[in-house]
């Protein structure tokens, strides 16, 4: 049991070799392409007639096993303490709280869990590089753009505890011996991906106070590579830490060709290979889709109307003209279908006879398990005694879902450039799927301070994974910055993880529009005050409505 649980858990060491993306700054008003990454209706009749967002990282990763004690590094540290960068670099009180290594972990990593604790233990790793993301109005109710990503998530989800204590401890683990433990489900998943997509947003209605408008992101997805493993109704029992007395469960795991040539050649043949663009070709393609829609109430929508050139009843393109702002978007939606690796097996285990886990010593990569598993079920079908079974597809593919959310996205304006936003991002994909990757639930509110060139927001976020966290971000002319972590900004308190992000994007916001003949009149009445007397035959405005144009109507 040993080496099978920690052959289950390589899995994960081996591949890692949205929560909401831009936390913050993304729900902003002027956040301008990146906005629709949150919901694809949010560019149009937006503050901006064209952005582009320059390459833009948002890594965010977190987990419920554990955290770190910054407070005892800073005790450790003695004056109080230091922060990160002083920390890692002084070598003197480097050594002071990092050494003795070998309790580096006993010292300043606090477990969350136990033998006897309730819930499941889980982990999230959410990547995103934008490379670019262009949007741009094409007039005043319609606009379009394009967008190129990498993402890669990686998931751990409903490992119980007791698992987690075995795995600990390889198994020597007495109190846990010659009972009957009991697992629904443990997931291990993992897909890196590339997206290049479409955006196409318009206005749909727009009756002064109601205001709806709409969007859809089609985009084509390039997979590079992919992995899962996926139990159900994983049961067994210790003898010790070298033999159970009961297995069962159905055990699905596979991984992408591009995985099992990497694990294959290794790092060093990946960087000796002379053929090293094979490895950063896609090898699997599809289709995702995001749509998406916003609805703006605005009961003071007089104030941001105006007249011009002979037109009437026009938007102030530059303002925000919301009381309220609701918003609702599902996102990626869409799969990809991959190359199987490895015998990739599917297959049943039914084992109340003594088993030997020795049998797994051999298993120190994918593809010596692989021989493992698979020597078993041959030797279970010349007994014919159904302890082993393969469940094994035939098709040498495997559809791998992707992060499939749904968002709800409530916005109200207080006050001058004043707001406060509250963001639900909502997993859709069901657990006892096996060929996926998914967000984390979350929940956040975000009070902010919203300019046309600065922004200010201070996140405040729950999910699963990393409790309740504040953050910081802001945006600064074309920079965006955000740490999602006060903790982590002060290098204090508890840290179970990181979330940042950080880019570059080239707005051109809308100004305010001036009426040429308003200003042609206001030219005119300057030149009025300068020459008194002269009223009517300079030809000065009658503002006062008398017949007389005079001193008066200044």
């Amino acid at each position: 049991m040993k080496k099978l649980t920690w052959s289950i858990l390589l899995l994960l060491s081996t591949f890692q070799v949205k929560a909401q993306a831009y936390l913050g700054v993304g729900s902003s008003n002027y956040a301008g392409a990146l906005g629709n990454i949150v919901n694809p209706a949010s560019f149009v009749d937006g503050r901006q007639k064209m952005d582009l967002a320059l390459p833009a990282l948002n890594f965010f990763t977190y987990q419920n096993f554990g955290y770190f004690n910054a407070d005892a590094m800073r005790t450790e540290q003695g004056n109080g303490g230091y922060w990160w960068a002083k920390s890692f670099t002084d070598t003197a009180i480097l050594n002071s709280w990092a050494y003795p290594s070998s309790t580096f972990i006993d010292r300043l990593i606090v477990h969350n869990y136990d033998a006897s604790s309730a819930g499941v233990l889980g982990a999230n790793i959410n990547f995103r590089l934008d490379l670019f993301n262009l949007a741009f109005h094409v007039g005043e109710k319609r606009a379009i753009g394009i967008y190129a990503n990498l993402r890669s998530i990686t998931n751990v989800d409903n490992m119980d505890p007791k698992l987690a204590v075995l795995s600990e401890e390889g198994l020597e683990y007495p109190a846990l011996w010659n009972t009957q433990l009991n697992e629904e489900l443990v997931n291990v998943d993992h897909m890196t991906w590339s997206e290049i997509g479409f955006n196409y947003s318009q206005v749909l209605i727009d009756n002064k106070e109601h205001f709806l408008k709409i969007g859809v992101s089609p985009k084509v997805l390039l997979g590079f590579a992919s992995a899962y493993v996926h139990t159900k109704d994983f049961s067994y029992n210790l003898i010790n830490e070298d033999t159970s007395q009961y297995l069962a469960g159905t055990f699905d795991y596979g991984y992408s060709k591009e995985v099992g040539d990497f694990i294959s050649d290794g790092v060093d043949g990946l960087i000796n290979s002379n053929n090293i663009g094979s490895y950063l070709k896609p090898g699997s393609i599809g289709f995702g889709l995001d749509v998406g829609a916003v609805y703006e109430w605005r009961p003071n929508y007089a104030k941001y109307k105006y007249d011009m050139d002979g037109k009437t009843d026009l938007w102030m393109r530059n303002e925000n003209k919301y009381k309220a702002r609701v918003g609702f978007s599902i996102l990626d939606m869409g799969a990809m279908k991959f190359t199987k690796g490895g015998l990739s097996r599917n297959f049943v285990v039914n084992s109340s006879s003594l088993f030997d886990l020795h049998r797994f010593e051999s298993s120190t990569d994918l593809e010596t398990f692989d021989m493992v598993i698979d020597s078993l079920i041959n030797e279970s079908s010349a007994a014919n005694n159904g302890e082993w079974v393969s469940l094994q597809d035939p098709a040498q593919t495997y559809r791998m879902r992707t992060p499939t959310a749904m968002s709800l996205q409530l916005d109200y304006h207080l006050w001058s450039y004043f707001y406060v936003n509250a963001t639900a991002m909502v997993n859709m994909i069901p657990k006892n799927k096996d060929t996926k990757v998914n967000v984390a639930s979350q929940f956040s509110l975000t009070p902010s301070f919203d300019s046309p060139y600065f922004g200010l927001y201070f996140p405040i976020a729950f999910n699963k994974y990393s409790g309740l966290r504040t953050g910081l971000a802001t945006r600064i002319g074309p920079v965006i910055l955000g740490m999602n972590d006060m903790n982590l900004l002060r290098a204090k308190g508890e840290i179970s993880g990181i979330d940042f992000y950080a880019g570059l994007h080239l707005p051109i916001l809308y100004h305010r529009v001036k009426d040429k003949d308003k200003d042609k009149v206001s030219d005119k009445m300057d030149e009025c005050k300068t020459v008194p007397g002269t009223w009517a035959f300079l030809g000065c405005p009658d503002t006062d409505g008398d017949g007389i144009p005079d001193s008066d109507d200044v």
